[in-house]
């Protein structure tokens, strides 16, 4: 290295000397220093230089007063020196000779931990903490001096030498200890330093150095509290702690030490805190982001936020910025990481947990109580036993526990308790770091977590690398937070460099050449940094970081991040490297022990030690190592071929295998087998085999059936005899991860394997849940009656002696549990085969059951009683009895019910299994629902508040049953909802077909008025299960599903009455109808009733007669509330066709009635249509339009697209009309405005790039299909007399053959009249003339004129023989719209054809590709402040800027991109902009350009004016920025504008089919989809909430005096006075007319002063109105949530109660319910 003179230094005393150095004292100007300087021959100079710059680095970087301070190092005299500080005063050592102040040791204690807390953070160990390295003095804190030992990185020789004074040596660093050295091992030293103050004497001495360290190792700490009496408790705990001989006993870190020195005499000096991490740079605004999620997230709003960036960018230190936030907040934070190779089933989630608690104990005894009264609520709900299963003896709630049963329910327990810990915490952060290697059972439990997190205080932080997949895809949450880390900019380099230098100036000559050598991603220049450190060419020097530049450039070059980070391997001994590789072959993370049998004790432990000094490893809780990073594992590895390798894996293989029982965690047969299958042929098959089933088991016990399989499937290959055992287990696994061919084929080869009677049946149990899982329940009997013949309990025929036998059976067992007599009392192979048999049944009973096979259902459920009453309580008792009261329930034994169910309910609340008891609560759902007691709502609940236990076999007819609910009430949008989330359940969304969910599928997209869509879903369904395909529940749910699509369409001939009759034919009595089947009652009923309608004069009597049978046959069918209000409104309408209207009218007002309870859209909307016919056969005409104005407007708010056509035609009523007019914005958030914008965004973008005319006609036909879900699309050109000539033809294939088999005639009648057309059925084409249309089954045509200039130019056909009323009205404004669009860019395209030259139309289709990227881009953003930024970063990277910066219409800077300075916004600055792009003059915007552009040479001003004026403009700085630049920018803002008025548009769609027009408040709809969720979540989390009914008193007086302008005056002003009076987190909403309700979560027991507040604030003053001033009071009504309480409804009502009672009272009052 290159030698730096000291200068100005004058020597004046020697202090002292040791063997190797002396110190002498010496000034330089008025300031007096210690110069080190070595005792050695000139030979070995230049290897002391380079060590002594290395110590004096480490010592600035250091850069703490309790720590020595080096000033500068170089040559003194042709010396190599060291200046430091020049402490006076003595050391520690010469004050001891008796027992100092507890509060003088505190003091110095504090001082010195953080000290060492610096030091740490660089990873040095001091090695040689005593009293002699510890200055003080009377006017002198104390400082630690002689780092001497803590050269980074260096080897020590031989590695039995015990360094430092043995008097104070750790165990580990005397050798005693076969542990490498750490921090640790610095605070025992520490801790040996206080006892001595403390007590006058050592802890330890002896004459004999052996037995020294002996006595260190193994011998008790003397008490202090008797050597010194009267010793503060928390000082003794302290050092008591500082002195545990293994250092997992000790203080994990300084930080730890120096919180508990807080609570000890003198503590105020250890308040100031230590450092624990090097502080974050150039990521402001990502954590910024992330700490506003954190934010929404404790504030209930849970959600997942992700981490993306490239190796090095800082993903791992951006997510710990963030846990660090929360735990200083006090919250819990579940950290894990996850490792490449080694994803052992559920190990991120038990590492995360291990972490956690590891924090937990470092804890103030307060705070540990708190956090332990959390865990203990929470494992209470999740169940201690089965969290015992999950997470082991990590929570000292569940030690020693063990689950009963099964293992489905742990990922379900894990979830309850994370979610009931973050609701007592207030938040909780659960990181996952490289989640791309995430294990599939910690991932299931986040899935599950996943769902419920919009209602808890619980952040999910995941990290993943760029090129990895999205980690958070498929977990089905809202408002999930992406950021993404670039490298840092040269600023922010700097300031990472400056950071990471903290004792002395950086200079810009180092920022550059570090820059230079790097590709600005924190790692690498960290990693460079330490790479100069360790050479010792980075040095301190007077204040100044001096950087020996010729030495560095020496260096080797490093390509990339990952040769940096090799680097730190260089300079380690052969010896070291062959350990590492050994670790690098046992895994990323690693215990040492297995190492040592391969290596040996001594020479591992060296290799450890030094690996963490070059910070290659680092040490990790419970006395595990870990690779700082994954790329030097990979080196490591590198070093050996693949022989050597998998000889390495073997041997491993065998040392874990050897390893004790207590060193041994869930884990370890993950271990033992990975390595072995490494291995291959260097281990031995049978060992391979053995171990791959002990990880098989664990992992389908810990839910991981992948991983279960890979195993198993290890564990018999190869085995010519494989245990049946073994193949029952893989089958468990297939099954348990949806793969069902192969859990046949494995069931068939076990079988086929074994004899025994009690294995096969064990076998047959697995194939009976295999025939439930696809939904086939009479295989699934078939194969419970093989089970029970294996077991030697055959089942009897079907006479009355089967009867007598199964409650012969029943009675046993009730006499048993009645008489306790041999209850519980199955032991040994007795009770193996109660189990067995108690299983079969129970299996075989619940796919009975749930296919709705009754009887059979009910057999095994009662002649498994028996069994179950022997076996005692345990799962089994549970599943038996609620299954019988499932079976009497819906054959109406509702006393026997109830008793079974709840019987069920007390056994699985006693066993602590809360998944049991969400099964209780499943079946007593589905008992109401299937029993007509209910009409699903308890199932609706039950399925939202116990999720997270169930399996896919019970959320998919959970999610089926709600999504049928909703879609047959009428609420469409959310039956897609619950189908989707349904979809995402399946593995095989194949399987749907088989389930309810199939049915969706077709009815969702048929009540939208997508008819194609149905109609192609109905014929998938029919081709899965063709004629005699199914089970006959499978065969009603298809033929139910296309009746339905049927009646939506309007079609009651022959297609339908084919339907009935197949369902007729599967010969279901309405006792074994599901509630869905009982459906096509009603929709036989409404087919008949409309065939009546439309028969001729002659038919009508007989379809009369056919229709009163048919409502008469649904009223016998029964069923739920919803299903008996249909009925009455059936009958209302067969009393209108028997000609009695006003029975007619009687019977639709009960209807009516009912209809309250129950919710039901559809319903309601068919009450109005009723009463308007029987109105109008009344003659009442104005009361007929207002009940067909009240149909047409709930079809106008819910979107229902049919039923507004019928209204309309049926009535002749407008939409326009009527005080009351719902605009589409409000019932449709997006879709009508996205099918406009869409189509027309499209077919813009492919103008802007197409020149061939043919080729952007077929684009153009394309988007038409895709929009408006044609089958096939033609494009006419009309020739020069008019007539239609083809252009383009496309369907879903491609381009469209030549073909007649169109509306042609329709065709022309369009390209003549010039007005589009739409034909909704073939009998309509028939009409219209259209020969086509009839014989080419041509069921849905829609035809518009493509028009330029006010001329058809050309015809746009569209049709589809799927079904019909695919196309409507308002299609045709999407099709015309678009048609305009093609004109316009045909015509345009012709003229570039023929006008531009072939270079000018190459350039302008490049600009035309960037411009449509850059506007697919755009358009895709729909919040307008975040697509003004992404333009501002598009201008800059489009125009190859360095800078850009986007600047508001007050000067205020919003935003910066590329290199502008992040500290520049919220800063003004004044710029003039024009009207267009405009080249700033470089010499008048100097200033500009270096304040916010950093220094660009150009800059570019680009205004974005939107339709109603300027919005914003970007500053844009880089070279070569000319005329092509601001014509480009010129482009691109137009674009951009364009799409940014499309954003804003849309956000004004959101705001109103939200908000209330009037008051601007949350409109009824949005106001119970905000205040439900707000319910569920308080009602599930056990926390405060009221609600609150406001209305206003007198309203009709002030609206009847001064007219409805005033009046809407009054309500704007009472609503603006009531949310002024609200908390922000309260939800407000206008619950109708003058009428508001408001829901106020967490109000802490104040619910009632701000009901109070609110109201003095209206009455207080009058309101100001057009008609003068009017006094105006509220009357208030006031519930709180009560613990029966789970809907909005109910509160609301309680609510409005209590409105009517203060209205009553006199008004103008609050009253609370």
């Amino acid at each position: 290295m290159t030698e730096t003179e000291l200068t100005g230094l004058e020597l004046v005393d020697e202090l002292g000397r040791g063997a190797f150095t002396m110190v002498h004292r010496a000034r330089r100007g008025d300031r007096w220093y210690a110069v080190k300087r070595p005792l050695a021959d000139a030979g070995a100079h230049p290897e002391i230089r380079t060590e002594f710059s290395r110590e004096a680095a480490l010592l600035a970087c250091i850069d703490d007063p309790g720590v020595v301070r080096v000033h500068a190092v170089g040559d003194l005299d042709g010396v190599p020196a060291m200046v430091l500080d020049h402490l006076t005063g003595g050391s520690l050592a010469d004050q001891l000779g008796g027992t100092l102040a507890e509060d003088w040791v505190v003091t110095m204690a504090a001082r010195l931990t953080r000290g060492l807390a610096a030091a740490h953070r660089l990873g040095l160990v001091h090695r040689d903490i005593k009293p002699g390295n510890i200055m003080v003095g009377p006017d002198q804190p104390a400082t630690l001096i002689d780092f001497g030992l803590a050269q980074i990185g260096a080897e020590r020789g031989d590695t039995d030498e015990a360094v430092g004074t043995f008097l104070y040596s750790s165990p580990e660093q005397s050798g005693m200890l076969k542990r490498p050295v750490d921090g640790r091992s610095d605070l025992y030293s520490l801790g040996v330093v206080l006892f001595e103050c403390l007590a006058g004497r050592l802890p330890f001495e002896a004459d004999d150095v052996g037995e020294l360290l002996r006595l260190h190792l193994v011998a008790p700490v003397p008490d202090l509290a008797q050597l010194r009496p009267g010793i503060h408790p928390a000082l003794h705990a302290v050092v008591n702690r500082l002195l545990a001989k293994d250092p997992d006993d000790r203080y994990p870190d300084a930080a730890a030490l120096l919180a508990d020195l807080r609570a000890c005499p003198g503590g105020r000096a250890a308040e100031q805190p230590a450092v624990t991490g090097w502080p974050l740079r150039g990521r402001a605004e990502d954590a910024g982001r992330l700490s506003r999620r954190w934010e929404r997230a404790r504030a209930g709003q849970g959600g997942i936020a992700v981490i993306r960036g490239a190796a090095g960018v800082g993903r791992t230190r951006l997510a710990q910025e963030l846990a660090a936030e929360a735990a200083a907040g006090g919250f819990p934070v579940f950290w894990a990481t996850c490792r490449p190779g080694e994803a052992s089933p559920l190990a991120a989630a038990r590492e995360a947990v291990t972490a956690w608690r590891a924090g937990v104990r470092r804890l103030s005894p307060e705070q540990r109580a708190v956090v332990d009264t959390h865990i203990a609520e929470a494992t209470t709900i999740a169940g201690p036993a089965l969290l015992a299963r999950l997470f082991g003896d990590r929570l000292p709630a569940v030690a020693g526990e063990s689950a009963p049963g099964g293992d489905e329910h742990v990922l379900g327990a894990g979830a309850a308790f994370l979610g009931e810990l973050a609701t007592r915490a207030g938040g909780l952060l659960l990181a996952v770091d490289d989640a791309q290697h995430l294990d599939s059972g910690t991932r299931q439990l986040i899935e599950k977590l996943a769902a419920e997190l919009a209602g808890l205080p619980l952040l999910v932080l995941l990290t993943a690398p760029d090129d990895a997949g999205d980690p958070a895809a498929g977990l089905e949450s809202a408002g999930t937070v992406e950021v993404t880390c670039a490298p840092l900019p040269a600023p922010a380099v700097a300031d990472v460099i400056a950071s990471r230098l903290p004792g002395a100036e950086v200079p810009a000559d180092l920022v550059r050449h570090v820059i230079a050598r790097t590709d600005g991603t924190p790692l690498a220049v960290v990693s460079y940094l330490l790479r100069l450190l360790d050479a010792g060419l980075l040095s301190p020097f007077w204040g100044s970081w001096r950087l020996d530049l010729p030495g560095a450039d020496a260096l080797p070059p490093a390509d990339d991040v990952r040769a940096l980070i090799a680097a730190r391997l260089t300079g380690l001994s052969a010896e070291v490297l062959d350990c590492l590789t050994v670790a690098a072959a046992a895994g990323i993370r690693f215990r040492p022990e297995p190492l040592f049998a391969i290596g040996g004790t001594d020479r591992v432990l060296g290799a450890l030690t030094a690996a963490a000094d070059r910070h290659v490893l680092e040490s990790r809780p419970g006395g595990w190592y870990a690779f700082v990073h994954p790329q030097l594992r990979d080196v490591l590895l590198d070093r050996v071929g693949e022989d050597a390798l998998r000889r390495l894996h073997a041997e491993l293989a065998a040392a874990l295998d050897r390893l004790p029982g207590d060193l041994r965690d869930e884990g370890h047969a993950y271990a033992v087998a990975r390595h072995h299958r490494l291995a291959g042929d260097a281990a031995a098959p049978e060992d391979r085999r053995r171990s791959a089933a002990t990880a098989g088991r664990r992992a389908l016990a810990d839910q991981s059936p992948a991983e279960a399989i890979d195993y198993l499937t290890d564990a018999v290959d190869g085995d010519p005899a494989p245990d049946s055992g073994l193949l029952h287990l893989l089958a468990q696994a297939y099954l348990a991860a949806g793969r069902f061919d192969e859990t046949d084929a494995v069931l068939d080869r076990a079988l086929a394997g074994t004899s025994d009677r009690l294995q096969r049946a064990r076998l047959l149990t697995t194939r009976i849940e295999l025939h439930h899982t696809l939904w086939d329940d009479g295989k699934a009997l078939e194969s419970t009656r093989e089970a029970l013949a294996e077991l030697r309990r055959p089942l009897p025929g079907r006479g009355l002696f089967a009867l007598v036998q199964t409650l012969l059976i029943a009675m046993a067992g009730g006499l048993v549990r009645r008489t306790r007599i041999g209850f519980g009392t199955a032991r040994g192979g007795d009770r193996e085969v109660q189990a067995a048999l108690a299983a079969v049944l129970d299996a075989g009973g619940y796919a009975a059951g749930v296919g709705l096979r009754l009887r059979e259902a009910g057999i095994l459920a009662l002649r498994a009683m028996y069994a179950v009453n022997r076996l005692g309580h345990c799962p089994e008792y549970v599943r038996v009895y609620a299954l019988i009261g499932y079976v009497t329930a819906v054959i109406r034994l509702r006393g026997v019910s109830e008793r079974c169910l709840n019987r069920a309910d007390r056994v699985a609340q006693g066993l602590g299994d809360p998944g049991l008891v969400a099964y209780v609560e499943w079946l007593r759902g589905v008992a109401l629902l299937f029993s007509g007691a209910d009409d699903g709502s308890v199932w609706e609940k039950t399925i939202t508040r116990n999720a997270r236990w169930y399996v896919p076999a019970q959320l998919i007819p959970g999610y089926a049953t709600l999504g049928l609910r909703f879609v047959l009430r009428g609420y469409v949008d959310d039956a897609a909802r619950e189908y989707e989330r349904g979809m995402q359940r399946l593995a095989d969304r194949q399987l749907a077909l088989g389930t309810s969910l199939g049915m969706l599928s077709v009815m969702i997209p048929a009540a939208q008025s997508r008819f194609g869509d149905a109609a192609a879903a109905l014929k998938h369904l029919r081709d899965v299960f063709p004629p005699g395909a199914g089970t006959r529940v499978q065969r009603a749910n298809l033929l139910t599903a296309a009746a339905c699509t049927l009646i939506e369409q309007g079609d009651v001939g022959p297609q339908l009455e084919e339907v009935f009759a197949e369902f007729h034919a599967l010969g279901l009595r309405h006792g074994d109808l599901m509630p869905q089947h009982r459906w096509i009652y009603v929709y036989m009923a409404h087919a008949r009733l409309i065939q009546f309608r439309f028969a001729s004069d002659a038919d009508r009597p007989a379809r009369l007669a056919v229709a009163a049978e048919a409502v008469k046959e649904l009223g016998r069918v029964g069923g739920t509330p919803l299903l008996r209000c249909v009925h009455l409104t059936t009958k209302s309408s067969l009393h209108l066709a028997a000609g009695d209207p006003q029975k007619c009218i009687k019977v639709a007002d009960e209807a009516e009635r009912r209809l309250r309870r129950v919710d039901a859209p559809f319903v309601q909307y068919e009450v109005f249509r009723i009463r308007a016919r029987a109105m109008r056969a009344l003659g009442l005409a104005n009361e007929a339009d207002r009940q067909a104005r009240f149909a047409l407007g709930m079809a106008l708010f819910h979107g229902w697209e049919q039923r507004r056509r019928q209204t309309r035609t049926e009535f002749g009523v407008d939409e326009g009309a009527g005080t009351h007019r719902r605009t589409v914005a409000e019932r449709r958030p997006a879709s009508g405005r996205n099918r406009h914008l869409e189509a027309l965004q499209q077919v813009g973008t492919a103008a802007a790039t197409i020149l061939d005319p043919q080729q952007l006609a077929s684009v153009a036909l394309d988007e038409m299909l895709r929009i408006l879900g044609a089958e096939r699309a033609i494009f006419f050109l009309l020739d020069e007399n008019g007539e239609p000539v083809r252009y383009a033809g496309r369907d879903a294939t491609g381009d469209l053959a030549e073909t007649g088999e169109y509306g042609s005639s329709l065709v022309r009648r369009v390209a003549g009249t010039g007005e589009p057309l739409v034909v909704t059925g073939t009998d309509q084409g028939a009409a219209l003339g259209s020969r086509s249309a009839v014989v080419h089954g041509l069921r849905s045509i829609l035809i518009a004129p493509v028009q330029f200039k006010g001329r058809t130019v050309a015809v746009v056909y569209l049709d589809s023989r799927l079904a019909r009323g695919i196309f409507t009205d308002d299609d045709v404004a999407v099709l015309t719209a678009v048609s305009s669009h093609v004109a316009v860019s045909l015509e345009t395209a012709r003229a570039a054809q023929l006008h531009s030259a072939v270079q000018a139309a190459r350039q302008q289709q490049a600009l035309a590709e960037m411009l449509r990227a850059s506007l697919a881009e755009l358009s895709a953003i729909l919040e307008p402040d975040k697509l003004l930024r992404h333009l501002c970063g598009t201008l800059r990277a489009q125009l190859g800027a360095s800078a850009a910066c986007l600047i508001g219409v007050t000067g205020e800077v919003l935003h910066v991109d590329g290199a502008a300075p992040p500290e520049t916004i919220a800063t003004a600055v004044q710029l003039t902009a024009g009207d267009a792009p405009q080249l700033l003059d470089p010499s008048e915007s100097a200033g500009v350009r270096e304040r916010l552009l950093s220094g660009a040479p150009g800059a570019l001003v680009v205004p974005l004016i939107g339709r109603s004026g300027p919005v914003a403009t970007v500053l844009v700085g880089g070279t070569g920025l000319d005329d092509t630049s601001r014509q480009v920018a010129a482009a691109l803002s137009t674009q951009g504008m364009a799409a940014y008025e499309n954003a804003r548009l849309f956000s004004r769609v959101q705001e109103l089919a939200t908000t209330d027009e009037l008051t601007g408040q949350h409109n009824r709809r949005h106001f119970y989809a905000i205040a439900g969720a707000l319910v569920q979540a308080a009602a599930r989390n056990g926390r405060q909430l009221a609600a609150v009914m406001l209305d206003i008193d007198k309203f009709k007086t002030i609206n009847d005096t001064y007219g409805h302008g005033v009046g809407d005056e009054v309500i704007r002003t009472v609503a603006a006075r009531i949310r002024s009076r609200l908390r922000h987190s309260d939800v407000l909403g206008r619950y109708g007319g003058e009428e508001f309700a408001a829901v106020l979560p967490d109000h802490e027991g104040h619910a009632a002063d701000l009901a109070e507040r609110v109201r003095l604030a209206v009455s207080s003053e009058p309101v100001p109105t057009q008609a003068g001033p009017l006094a105006v009071t509220i009357s208030v009504g006031l519930t709180s949530l009560d613990d029966h309480d789970s809907t909005l409804d109910e509160l609301l009502a309680r609510a409005d109660h209590a409105l009517y009672r203060a209205k009553e009272a006199g008004r103008n009052r609050v009253m609370t319910d």
